[in-house]
């Protein structure tokens, strides 16, 4: 079920699976850092409001880069909700921009004591079977 949807960001949860599903349009590419934050907030509150156990976010087509202040600022301010919420699994299938798939490995890396499993792929399918076994 569609929960949320901008010119940037799609976001789908599936109660039956309790996936929490973010899919980045090329259209980040105009995204400052403030947008970015703006869709990330709405990301966490969706979090929050579902408290799905399985996150997969789908990064392909995402065309920004995250800079150390904001990776710092997703640590603090986002991945709080992550472990309120309970998740279990978080998997990204990664974007084709290498400068961005790196960025956001950073950002991951950067809270290596997180209390769920965070695996990248290279198509969604993967990722699905993934965070689905458990």
């Amino acid at each position: 079920m569609e929960v949320s949807r901008t010119n940037y960001l799609k976001i789908d949860f599936d109660e039956s699976t309790k996936i929490l599903k973010a899919l980045w349009y090329p259209a980040s590419d105009d995204l400052d850092i403030v947008g970015f934050k703006n869709e990330l907030y709405k990301w966490k509150d969706l979090i929050i409001a579902h408290r799905p156990e399985r996150l997969l976010v789908d990064s392909r087509k995402m065309n920004f880069t995250i800079i150390p202040e904001i990776q710092d600022w997703f640590v603090t301010d986002i991945f709080t909700a992550y472990i309120s919420a309970g998740v279990k699994r978080n998997a990204f299938v990664e974007s084709e921009t290498v400068f961005t798939a790196i960025s956001i490995q950073q950002t991951i890396e950067e809270n290596i004591n997180a209390p769920f499993e965070t695996m990248y792929f290279d198509n969604e399918e993967e990722a699905i079977k993934w965070i689905m076994d458990k």
